[in-house]
């Protein structure tokens, strides 16, 4: 959970922030990476083999940068 929450903290603040006066896309971006990154860096993310439709599938020091992109393109 504290991955969760620290990954958290970036994403809340900007969000806050957007509420009260208009934030630049680029600005809000950089801002989920920083989460996403935190989050990731702090164990939150995918393993290192995933199954997918019934396959195991090796994807080894993927699993980072994938789970950063799948954490941002939700947000």
């Amino acid at each position: 959970l504290r991955g969760l929450a620290i990954g958290l903290l970036p994403v809340v603040f900007i969000s806050f922030v957007d509420d009260i006066r208009p934030v630049p896309a680029r600005v809000k971006v950089l801002f989920h990476l920083a989460g996403a990154v935190a989050a990731v860096g702090l164990g939150i993310g995918l393993p290192e083999q995933i199954h997918l439709l019934g396959h195991r599938i090796t994807i080894g020091w993927l699993a980072a940068p994938v789970s950063v992109l799948w954490l941002v393109g939700v947000t």
